[in-house]
Order: C-alpha cells, then sequence, then structure tokens
C-alpha cells in the first residue's frame, strides 16, 4: 500500500504575511546597518502558499 494511503489526516494552518519583518523590534536592528538587516533577517517574498501546496499534490 502506498505510504500516503497509511497517513493521518492533518491541517495546516499557515500565516502567511510575506515576510513581515518581526526582526525590526529585536535591539539588534537599531545596532547594525539597514543593509545588513535587509540582507540577512528580513526575508519578503512572493510566494503564493496555496500554488505551492498545490505543486506539491495538496489541497490548499
Amino acid at each position: 500500500m502506498p505510504t500516503r494511503k497509511l497517513r493521518k489526516p492533518m491541517t495546516i494552518i499557515v500565516v502567511n504575511n510575506h515576510g513581515g519583518a518581526i526582526f525590526s523590534n529585536l535591539p539588534l536592528a537599531d545596532k547594525v546597518e539597514t543593509s545588513i538587516m535587509h540582507q540577512y533577517f528580513y526575508t519578503s517574498h512572493n510566494i503564493s502558499i496555496g500554488e505551492l501546496c498545490m505543486a506539491h499534490g495538496y489541497d490548499s
């Protein structure tokens, strides 16, 4: 029997705020250059969670 049939149903909830900048609240954010924060901490993206799920065979 395929492994996929043996799995239990699961619901995954994703909150997608497109990379929301939560790290700007860290004390570090005031001590380093903005360019460093953008390069290493801010992770904005254009990913559609629904399309990503569908690409892997899951309903969104």
